[in-house]
């Protein structure tokens, strides 16, 4: 086996990347999209062996707050474990489950709080997909900055007008209003050609139970769909209200992986 980081990449190695994300898209659509439109805010390391990708880590940085993003894949990517930046605001994806245990060991050998969650992969494509009322959210704009930092600070996020600028710029949010109000959200932070990836979804708690987030999670996959890629997203394994919603709407479940939540 040969270990190398992204700084050291040749064509083939550049080769089995690609070869890699093909085989699987679903899997490796972070890995993908972060050394395409992310390479300045990610650092991966990869395991090679026999001509074939063996296991990587990718760790991601938001330039804006510092939060990591942080994945780590394949049988033989235990020895990457001791390259995994611990430290508060982070999210550890772990995508074999026998890496979990010596993850979370890291983690708690710093001395950090943690929750491990067990996080469902839910899809949705042409075939089964199932809309619900189309086209009644909105995609929102600069012109909505102001009703989307006021929401977003009662999801628990405080974002300043440039922070929310960049957010809605970069990735693509739909969201529901009611009386002018907004009153839930839902977008794509990213997207390939083969895979979008849904999140972000949250309705105001005065507004719940309404339908909302639902409608506002069929536009954004429908807008998936319609461009030619899957529809993913993650769901919380103890989230039956949730996972419910998304099925309706057409999504399956087609697997999961641990996710290590390093906390202040």
């Amino acid at each position: 086996m040969e270990y190398m980081s992204i700084k050291s990449l040749n064509y083939p190695v550049w080769r089995m990347l690609v070869e890699l994300y093909k085989s699987d898209p679903l899997t490796h659509v972070y890995l993908m999209y972060d050394i395409v439109y992310e390479l300045e805010n990610s650092d991966i390391h990869i395991v090679v062996g026999n001509d074939k990708i063996l296991g990587y880590l990718l760790v991601w940085k938001d330039p804006a707050t510092g939060f990591l993003g942080v994945h780590i894949w394949g049988s033989n990517a235990d020895v990457l474990v001791d390259r995994i930046p611990v430290r508060r605001a982070a999210v550890i994806q772990v995508y074999n489950d026998e890496l979990v245990d010596v993850v979370t060991r890291k983690v708690e050998e710093k001395g950090l709080n943690l929750d491990v969650k067990r996080f469902l992969n839910m899809v949705a494509d042409s075939e089964t997909f199932k809309p619900y009322k189309p086209e009644v959210a909105v995609r929102l704009t600069d012109e909505h900055i102001e009703a989307f930092i006021k929401l977003k600070s009662t999801q628990g996020q405080k974002l300043d007008k440039r922070s929310a600028e960049v957010r809605l710029r970069k990735w693509t949010y739909y969201g529901i209003f009611e009386n002018e109000v907004l009153a839930s959200i839902a977008c794509c932070y990213l997207r390939m050609n083969e895979v979008w990836l849904i999140g972000d979804v949250f309705t105001d708690p005065k507004y719940r139970r309404r339908g909302f987030a639902k409608m506002a999670t069929s536009t954004v996959t429908e807008k998936a769909i319609n461009s030619g890629a899957i529809a993913m997203l993650h769901v919380d394994s103890d989230n039956g209200v949730a996972r419910h919603l998304y099925e309706t709407l057409g999504y399956r479940v087609t697997g999961g992986r641990y996710w290590i939540m390093i906390r202040d």
